[in-house]
């Protein structure tokens, strides 16, 4: 029998990603939104007199070991398990780089185990395997494998072996960048989890002092096409406060480059403590000066709305530092 037979081995994104723990045999648990992507590797598996594995000419992150891989392994486990004594050819399009997150090896493994089950099933029609058997196969190959199996959008819970179907927006386009770094999931300890929790918390927090800031330049705008203006003292203020959240912003960048876990953080709270008492004393100001009809009104809400938000860019500085610092 020459025929190859082929299934698509599709690419598994982790929309978001929690750690919640570590277990006793120190498997991380997790909790995750996960989809499947158009990127995917095609195997190409043929019944054949002995295992051979061959795979089309690519970059060095993109080649596996053919005496080492999921393919093989999990071809044996099936083997092992129906005692099903055939030999197999395969062959590997591969597309998904290896170590990049994105389940290549896992998906390979999940998609050969489901195309075995096709192919014993049409020869085993009274001893047929069940999807589930593929899931305790597959959940010893790697914790990734069980959903690479259903392929489906899923949330995933414990170390990979709960899995509860749900659905994504099917109209979201993802753009993968490919930096060339081979992270393997073994690799990622604890440590590891903990800066990648880091990464993520300054990523947002960097994305909304630039919302602030934003909103802080529509204020402005505003402010000018209704031909509206400060009065010297708010522009003082105003000024005032910033200079504080410049002073922060400079404290920030040295912690960002720095060392994870090897900061101290009093320099960042204490000009988050001047931020907040500036902005308690402009608050104040602004209010007796409005109660005596000082400022216009809208003017004043503006003005007042502009040190508020730099007191609230002051939040998410001092967060950055304590992300850096390993406090999250």
């Amino acid at each position: 029998m020459n025929k190859y037979y082929t299934i698509n081995a599709p690419a598994k994104l982790n929309l978001n990603l929690f750690i919640k723990g570590i277990n006793k045999d120190g498997y991380h648990l997790l909790e995750s939104d996960v989809c499947f992507l158009e990127l995917a590797d095609k195997i190409f598996i043929k019944i054949s007199n002995k295992d051979l594995f061959n795979q089309n000419k690519t970059r060095d992150n993109f080649n596996i070991d053919p005496n080492d891989n999921l393919i093989f392994k999990a071809i044996n486990q099936f083997r092992d398990l129906t005692k099903w004594n055939v030999k197999f050819e395969v062959y590997l399009d591969k597309k998904i780089p290896i170590g990049a997150g994105l389940g290549g090896g896992s998906a390979d493994a999940a998609s050969t185990l489901v195309l075995l089950r096709n192919l014993y099933n049409k020869e085993h029609c009274m001893r047929k395997i069940d999807v589930s058997t593929l899931y305790n196969i597959g959940i010893n190959l790697g914790s990734d494998v069980p959903a690479c199996i259903c392929s489906k959008d899923l949330r995933l819970e414990g170390y990979g072996n709960k899995i509860i179907r749900t659905r994504v927006i099917n109209n979201h386009y993802f753009l993968l960048i490919n930096p060339n770094i081979n992270l393997s999931t073994k690799e990622v300890s604890q440590n590891t989890s903990s800066q990648i929790r880091a990464m993520l918390s300054i990523t947002n927090d960097l994305e909304r002092i630039g919302d602030i800031y934003y909103q802080m330049s529509k204020t402005i705008e505003r402010k000018d096409e209704n031909k509206l203006y400060f009065l010297p003292e708010q522009r003082d203020n105003i000024n005032r406060m910033l200079d504080k959240v410049e002073k922060a912003f400079g404290i920030m960048i040295a912690n960002l480059n720095s060392e994870y876990g090897h900061i101290i953080t009093d320099d960042a709270e204490k000009a988050e403590t001047e931020i907040n008492q500036l902005r308690n004393e402009l608050r104040t100001s602004y209010l007796e000066q409005a109660e005596k009809g000082k400022y216009k009104f809208q003017s004043g809400i503006m003005y007042n709305d502009i040190f508020s938000s730099c007191e609230k860019v002051g939040d998410h500085i001092i967060n950055v530092s304590e992300a850096v610092a390993g406090k999250i």
